[in-house]
């Protein structure tokens, strides 16, 4: 059965707004967490301790939700109003739904009226270290259920230690990433080196020989040694070209 989406339905403009939160999750689209064998683990642990055949890690973007640690679905992002997460982002704490079928909230969601049929949902946010919620650690199931206090505080326990590997390799990344730039600059470093050691040696001493020999031999004489120093110059703006090149593509 194919499932019309309405856009506008579940429309969040806090969501949508492009703010300090969503600059946050700017920061974290585009790595892949689902390669993070820390993370998966947490979603492995998450969907054993609360007995859910879904777990997620996901991002709350401006208009979709991306799953970016899964177990027990195969897509990769749904739209945000069809999200509950887009809802539990904007909470403190961990947000229980126990029957979506009975929440005016979810009750005519295609995913709670039609497959997968989704029934129980409970989310803790991934809150960054400055402060923004990004998404949340999530469990799902297809029948309905409660939620202890006792495990609402270890879901939120989990979603501590998910944002804090997601964070770390982050930084790891934007480390690797300031290191290849380094090296590229150094490269470019060591190339401007052997240009101005090997290549503008031999322009400049032909500059500097010939204006002897024009000193020497005095200037009614030099026509011929012009023209060498012309070609010496040319051949120096050449490596001053071969030097702003180095310079700009580093």
């Amino acid at each position: 059965m194919k499932i019309e989406l309405n856009p506008n339905k579940g429309f969040n403009p806090a969501i949508s707004n492009f703010s300090g939160r969503q600059v946050a999750v700017n920061r974290f689209k585009n790595l892949e967490f689902d390669l993070n064998q820390g993370l998966q683990g947490i979603v492995k642990l998450a969907a054993e301790i609360f007995e859910t055949p879904i777990a997620l890690i996901t991002l709350v973007d401006t208009n979709d939700l991306y799953m970016k640690v899964k177990k027990g679905v195969e897509a990769y992002s749904i739209p945000c109003n069809l999200s509950f997460c887009s809802h539990a982002v904007e909470l403190q704490q961990v947000m229980v739904v126990e029957d979506a079928s009975a929440d005016k909230r979810f009750s005519e969601n295609p995913i709670v009226t039609h497959d997968p049929k989704i029934r129980f949902y409970a989310g803790a946010p991934l809150t960054t270290s400055d402060g923004f919620k990004i998404g949340t650690l999530c469990v799902l199931d297809l029948k309905p259920r409660k939620l202890s206090a006792k495990k609402r505080q270890m879901l939120e326990i989990l979603a501590g230690q998910a944002i804090h590997l997601m964070e770390l390799q982050l930084s790891m990344e934007l480390i690797q990433k300031q290191i290849t730039d380094i090296n590229k600059q150094n490269e470019a470093l060591s190339r401007i080196s052997y240009i101005q050691n090997h290549e503008f040696r031999l322009p400049v001493s032909s500059i500097l020989g010939l204006m002897d020999l024009i000193k020497y031999e005095g200037i009614h004489n030099s026509g011929e040694y012009f023209a060498l120093m012309e070609d010496a110059v040319k051949m120096l703006d050449e490596k001053i070209h071969l030097v702003v090149d180095a310079v700009y593509f580093a």
